[in-house]
Order: structure tokens, then sequence, then C-alpha cells
């Protein structure tokens, strides 16, 4: 049995700040708000979850996952997690919002 791998897709940058904001997805469905700073001296990944779901993931996975889709190393030694059901339900209705549009 293969194992299901965590993924990240960014869809959002706010310019004015530097933030890139996506979502992570485990077998195609969205489970948890990430963003960072593209500052490079910023090394923080923050991370929303829904509450109990933080239980499920390990950092490591959502460090890989990120590094694999944006070729940058963000929450390796530092990351910020918080545990908001409205986070992750913006962040999933925002996506959807622009996946929309752009289709």
């Amino acid at each position: 049995m293969s194992k299901s791998v965590v993924t990240f897709e960014t869809f959002e940058v706010n310019k004015e700040a530097e933030i890139v904001i996506g979502l992570f997805f485990r077998d195609g469905k969205p489970f948890g708000h990430g963003h960072y700073s593209k500052d490079e001296k910023d090394g923080n990944l923050n991370i929303a979850f829904r509450e109990g779901e933080e239980l499920n993931y390990n950092i490591g996975e959502l460090v890989v996952a990120v590094n694999n889709a944006t070729g940058v190393i963000k929450g390796l030694f530092g990351h910020r997690l918080t545990r908001v059901d409205g986070v992750v339900d913006r962040t999933i209705e925002a996506y959807l919002k622009e996946k929309k549009s752009v289709a």
C-alpha cells in the first residue's frame, strides 16, 4: 500500500507584504493553510490547521511539501502553528474562488 503524500500549492502572493499563501493537500483534499515571507532572512513557515488536525501531520512533511512546490526551505528551524478552523476555511474558499475564475 502506498503512503499518501502531502503537497503544497501556492495560489496567492501578497506583493505589498511579500507573503506567499498556499494550501497543504493530502490525496487531493486541502487540509491546512500555510504562508511564509519571501524575505530570505525569515525562515519561518506559518501553518494553520482545523482544531485537532495538527496531530495527523508532522512538520517534516510540511517543510518538504513547501520545498518541493516552491524550491524554498521554510519551517525547518522555525514554524508557527495555529489551530483555527476559520483560517483554513477562508483559505480554501479563496483558493476555490481563484481556481474557478481561472477556469
